[in-house]
């Protein structure tokens, strides 16, 4: 539904390289009017929207939920969306209009690495969005990260043991790599 992510997280790559941290967003009308035509031309059951950022803006997301329940597109979507600007309003309209799961980029339950990262969130803000989240009967999936330069194999264990302790439907933990084009990779030179 859109292209590009306004965050400056230092370890991502696309936002640096392909948008400028510049968000381009289609049209309500143009996204219902394609997964309209997904149902129609393959019978589509279930999509994902590959935005960078889904819950960017609040309003428009409601917006789109609003749009697929009056026009009965009746799939079933997940996405991805930062934990610092998700609520139980956001939640009910995607849950109301199909949303299945929801994957949430927590990065690492070391304070000091999402200062450090940019990521501009709280281990908090972790917690609530995936206790709000279940509670709204959408599924979880969680994606950390390991391997920061400046972290201990204890702090990295912390991450380990905390998203564990989230209780996620489903976890991925990913290695650091400085990408050439983010500002970790300038970083590490």
């Amino acid at each position: 539904t859109a292209r590009g992510c306004p965050n400056q997280c230092s370890f991502c790559l696309w936002p640096n390289i392909y948008h400028n941290h510049i968000v381009r967003y289609r049209s309500i009308k143009n996204v219902i009017d394609e997964l309209k035509w997904l149902k129609e031309k393959y019978n589509m059951k279930e999509i994902f929207f590959d935005d960078g950022t889904l819950n960017n803006d609040k309003k428009r997301v409601i917006n789109l939920c609003k749009a697929m329940i009056k026009n009965k597109i009746n799939l079933i979507w997940s996405c991805s969306c930062r934990v610092n600007n998700i609520d139980e309003e956001i939640l009910y309209w995607m849950k109301k209009s199909g949303c299945k799961l929801i994957c949430y980029g927590g990065e690492s339950a070391n304070p000091e690495t999402l200062k450090k990262t940019n990521k501009r969130i709280t281990v908090e803000q972790i917690k609530k969005s995936f206790a709000l989240t279940k509670k709204a009967g959408i599924m979880v999936h969680a994606n950390f990260m390991l391997g920061f330069p400046w972290e201990s194999k204890e702090q990295m264990q912390k991450t380990i043991d905390f998203a564990l302790s989230l209780e996620p439907d489903t976890v991925q933990f990913s290695l650091v790599f400085p990408h050439p084009g983010s500002k970790m990779y300038e970083e590490a030179l």
